[in-house]
């Protein structure tokens, strides 16, 4: 059974959001991204070409949040540059309800708008819920891809290897 869809008005982020859109961020991924000083400079000096549109609930605070930003080269797409989807997500009380779906129309909505083509974005290849809702709202799958690492220089840091040391 599906939950009735919750009340939400989506909107441009604006400065008071900031605590809101940091908690977001920070359940989105806790782990592993400097929150503060991405919130801090984008509210300083918005990119060109980027928006944060936020789900507002009805009684006050965000449900949700998508971040949009240009990528001058995305697998799959025609056209450059290409707004890009960098972080999405829904408050877990607000899934299943339309809120993510409705933050990414309107998303293409301000893509279009802003002179974009194409928008895209991502999903780790074992984020089928993800997957789903991207297919489910007129995204094509264009390609996966698994992603490697090492160290340049066995024994040494990445700095040693670079001077040959």
């Amino acid at each position: 059974m599906m939950a009735a869809p919750a009340r939400v008005t989506v909107r441009a982020l604006a400065p008071g959001d900031r605590a809101e859109w940091l908690r977001l961020r920070r359940e989105h991924r806790p782990e592993g991204l400097d929150h503060e000083r991405a919130v801090d400079a984008f509210l300083r000096a918005p990119h060109a070409g980027a928006a944060v549109l936020v789900a507002e609930c009805a009684g006050g605070g965000l449900a949700g949040m998508v971040e949009l930003g240009p990528r001058d080269v995305v697998d799959g797409c025609r056209t450059s540059p290409v707004a890009y989807v960098g972080q999405w997500y829904v408050e877990e009380a607000f899934r299943r309800q339309g809120v993510g779906g409705t933050l990414l129309r309107a998303a293409a909505a301000w893509a279009s708008e802003a002179g974009y083509a194409e928008v895209a974005g991502d999903a780790e290849l074992t984020d089928f819920v993800s997957q789903r809702a991207f297919r489910h709202l007129g995204f094509t799958e264009v390609r996966r891809v698994v992603v490697f690492r090492r160290e340049a220089a066995d024994g040494t840091s990445p700095s040693a290897a670079r001077r040959g040391s």
